[in-house]
């Protein structure tokens, strides 16, 4: 892992998790649509090409890049139920985050049980964007005897993966996986 030097990193962290006990593994859950939601935008720009060469028939290769913004992307808080209870309890422990504000606990005794409940709603979770190239490589034969036979090869290879939620913009490389206080990225790169 990389680290990411900022100034004040972890300013404002506080304990989230008080001494409420839930009775049971059974957490009331509210999930699906959001009234809040904005529409998704995006910029796509794709070109390819295709190579059928003349001199080895039934052979086609293909070469296609693509550069995809997309703003205002909907996900689902936190990606689920037990994701959001540890993005808040363990990793951003910041009482105003969105994942801590989706949890709502009986204030006489700190469980969440009905008519309190997680509620993990889709959300705008910020900007995606990703760069990269796909390359295809096709073969047929014919066997004889009305057999047909052939051969498929696909690779992707994303240049750049961009995430920014909550307005903070991070990116790293491929397969790092950064939390940072009140903010959590996957970044590839």
């Amino acid at each position: 892992m990389r680290g990411v030097v900022r100034s004040n990193r972890c300013a404002g962290t506080a304990s989230v998790f008080t001494a409420g006990v839930q009775p049971d593994n059974i957490i009331p859950t509210r999930s699906g649509g959001n009234v809040n939601l904005q529409e998704e935008t995006s910029d796509t720009t794709t070109l390819g090409v295709v190579f059928s060469p003349t001199f080895l028939d039934n052979l086609v290769v293909t070469l296609d890049y693509f550069d995809i913004k997309l703003d205002g992307a909907i996900a689902q808080l936190g990606g689920g139920a037990q994701n959001t209870l540890n993005l808040c309890y363990l990793t951003v422990q910041d009482v105003s985050s969105d994942f801590c504000q989706a949890v709502h606990r009986n204030p006489a005794s700190g469980s969440i049980t009905v008519p309190y409940s997680l509620d993990v709603l889709q959300a705008n979770i910020g900007r995606l964007a990703t760069i990269g190239y796909d390359l295809g490589a096709r073969y047929g034969w014919d066997a004889g005897f009305g057999m047909e036979g052939g051969s498929r090869f696909d690779i992707t290879h994303a240049v750049d993966l961009y995430r920014q939620v909550h307005d903070h913009a991070h990116a790293g490389r491929a397969g790092e996986q950064e939390p940072l206080c009140g903010r959590v990225w996957l970044d590839l790169r």
